[in-house]
């Protein structure tokens, strides 16, 4: 929370919370996030694509794989061939 990572907080955080919480990085300063949080994640959706592309037929089979890799495929798979 203090970090910055779930959003930013109603009230600024104290200064002394935010020493004794944070560890100062390389660059001497406490690292805060003042980004979206779903901004500092990479993309998966594409590399789903890439690894899925046997198994997946449609965008609801791409988000089954992304949000359930392994029983995702297994899913898509089982479902595709009829079973």
């Amino acid at each position: 929370m203090v970090q910055g990572l779930y959003g930013r907080t109603p009230r600024p955080v104290d200064p002394e919370v935010a020493e004794t919480v944070l560890k100062k990085g390389k660059t001497g300063h406490y690292p805060r996030y003042d980004a979206r949080p779903g901004d500092v994640l990479p993309p998966e959706l594409d590399a789903v694509k890439l690894h899925a592309a046997d198994y997946v037929q449609d965008e609801d089979d791409r988000l089954i794989c992304a949000l359930f890799p392994q029983t995702g495929k297994q899913y898509c798979q089982e479902r595709h061939q009829g079973k």
